[in-house]
């Protein structure tokens, strides 16, 4: 991981949002932060692409909604999930949806490490996979 990787927190527990900021700000992640998902959303489009840490229960839309909503609208970012909630039907609706990975809150600085360091793996992949493309792309044009 590298000072260009950014991380999406999207939590309604605006001290938890900004625990992990600030853990992984130290290790020089840059990290954005909502409150919500809708607040994501709005601004996913404008920002860079990173990985996602997702919150499943929040107010409004779930986590579950949001992950849905990226796929529809083609923001195919990492996504890692984390829940104080063992939901096991939600657990499986993100991991068949696509999620990286599914934390238990509290989870440990190691465990979320890990799972960030899949995702930014899954991230350069993708971004790779683009980048090969593209000359089909504009030559299909």
């Amino acid at each position: 991981m590298t000072r260009d990787h950014y991380v999406h927190v999207v939590d309604d527990d605006e001290a938890n949002r900004a625990s992990i900021s600030f853990l992984l700000g130290a290790l020089g992640l840059k990290c954005l932060e909502y409150g919500s998902g809708n607040e994501f959303l709005g601004r996913a489009a404008l920002r860079p692409p990173g990985c996602v840490l997702l919150d499943l229960v929040m107010p409004g839309m779930t986590g579950l909604d949001v992950q849905r909503e990226l796929k529809r609208r083609g923001l195919c970012w990492p996504v890692l999930f984390m829940s104080g909630h063992r939901i096991t039907s939600a657990v499986v609706e993100a991991l068949r949806g696509g999620a990286i990975e599914f934390l238990l809150k509290p989870f440990n600085e190691d465990e979320l490490l890990t799972a960030l360091h899949r995702g930014f793996v899954e991230l350069n992949r993708m971004e790779r996979l683009d980048a090969e493309e593209l000359p089909l792309r504009v030559g299909r044009a």
